[in-house]
């Protein structure tokens, strides 16, 4: 009878939603401190939204038992099963294929064949687990939409006008056309980093040795290489520039504010690399930051320190303060080294050894020469200075060095003494003056 079949479906719904809730508790799904779960966020957090809905369909389908919507109960009931079966399955393909994905991109025969590095390898796991990832959501999430009662004609109705195009005031947006597009700017962006890399390592190297002309040619194919994606981007999408240009001009203000200073440090970038006032290589000090100019961004610059620590510059910084370019024009720098000897020297035969000290030593310009100032007469001796040029000023702490060495043997071979610092202090003449 109707009856009985009511309270035999009641009874079932209550077990059901019983058992479920059981399941749904704290003790089964908090993982261990120590295991690999518990170390993966995202993991723990998916858990958790899962048993929460768990917990809402089941106490929702015990109060319609109650109240008597036996069919409603039943409803929510079985389609939370079901919908939990195919989860766990679509995890579980999921879990599979990640793992033979990972177990590809550590093989180091197929590393070898393609001729990939470890980093090339780990960056098309992530790209093709995300891929994976997606693709089985929107399967999944299908799939459910039938379990809960969405019709196969509407779906389908769903779908095709999702990848033909609807339309939201004058623009048609069409899931074909914007992963069209996705693909364009993805292609051009390759395109555009292939034709940078050639040009500094095949094509430029044959035409000139200089390294910031070479970096500033392909840093400006760089600039023209995403103004094309971009607007091949927007030309795939469909959307007319005169649209584009409205909006833009609405949002001028508001986006004017947001993104002066991005702005700012993208045209100074440009200005530098147009100008050359400071070119990759070039040796620069900064405010406190002295070093050798890597690469010139379309945000930053990066300066590298004699440390070996990369310090990153906004573009706006650096043409809006001072800039001491050290090899602007060459690299020719000036090497001075002072000295003091001590009083009753021959300060002849001291300037003689300076200048030869300096001539000896290869790295040092003949043109200009090296020259020696008698500076002053200092507090414990007489002061020279020795000036020279060395051909690269990174080496002139190097030269100097050597300089110094070949002057200290001259000085000693010559009974040439090198004062010490002489103080006279006074003692008192009896321990209770002053």
């Amino acid at each position: 009878t109707p009856s009985m079949q009511s309270v035999y479906l009641s009874i079932v719904v209550l077990i059901k939603a019983s058992l479920i809730i059981v399941i749904a508790l704290d003790r089964w799904w908090n993982p261990d401190e120590e295991s690999p779960a518990a170390t993966q966020p995202s993991a723990v957090s998916m858990m958790l939204y899962l048993r929460r809905f768990m917990l809402l369909l089941a106490v929702s389908s015990l109060i319609a038992t109650l109240a008597g919507y036996t069919n409603l109960a039943t409803y929510l009931i079985d389609n939370l099963i079901d919908s939990a079966v195919y989860v766990l399955l679509f995890m579980g393909l999921r879990a599979i294929l990640l793992e033979m994905l990972a177990a590809l991109t550590r093989s180091k025969f197929l590393r070898k064949q393609l001729g990939l590095r470890i980093i090339s390898l780990q960056r098309i796991r992530v790209w093709c687990g995300g891929l994976i990832t997606l693709a089985l959501f929107v399967i999944g999430g299908l799939r459910l939409l039938l379990i809960w009662g969405v019709s196969r004609a509407d779906l389908s109705r769903w779908i095709e006008t999702a990848v033909t195009g609807f339309r939201v005031g004058s623009i048609t947006v069409s899931l074909t056309d914007i992963l069209l597009a996705i693909c364009v700017f993805i292609a051009v962006m390759l395109v555009t980093r292939l034709f940078q890399r050639s040009l500094l390592h095949s094509i430029l190297p044959q035409f000139t040795s200089n390294r910031s002309v070479q970096h500033s040619l392909s840093s400006g194919a760089g600039y023209v290489g995403v103004i094309l994606a971009f607007v091949m981007f927007v030309a795939a999408l469909g959307i007319q520039l005169e649209s584009i240009l409205i909006v833009a001009g609405a949002l001028s203000v508001g986006i004017g504010f947001g993104l002066q200073n991005i702005v700012n440090n993208f045209v100074s970038g440009l200005i530098l690399i147009l100008e050359r006032s400071i070119k990759v290589g070039d040796w620069v000090v900064v405010g406190e930051n002295e070093g050798f100019v890597q690469e010139i961004n379309f945000r930053a610059t990066e300066l590298e320190t004699f440390t070996r620590a990369s310090v990153i510059i906004p573009n706006a910084d650096m043409l809006s303060n001072a800039v001491t370019n050290l090899t602007y024009h060459d690299k020719i720098a000036r090497v001075e080294v002072p000295l003091q000897v001590a009083y009753g020297s021959d300060p002849d035969e001291v300037i003689a050894i300076l200048k030869a000290s300096a001539e000896e030593s290869e790295d040092v310009l003949a043109h200009p020469s090296a020259f020696v100032l008698f500076t002053d007469f200092g507090a414990d001796g007489l002061c020279f200075e020795l000036r020279c040029y060395v051909r690269d000023g990174t080496e002139r702490l190097s030269v100097a060095s050597a300089i110094r060495l070949t002057i200290l043997r001259r000085l000693t071979a010559a009974d040439i003494e090198i004062p010490f610092p002489q103080r006279v202090v006074h003692m008192p003449s009896s321990p209770g003056a002053i």
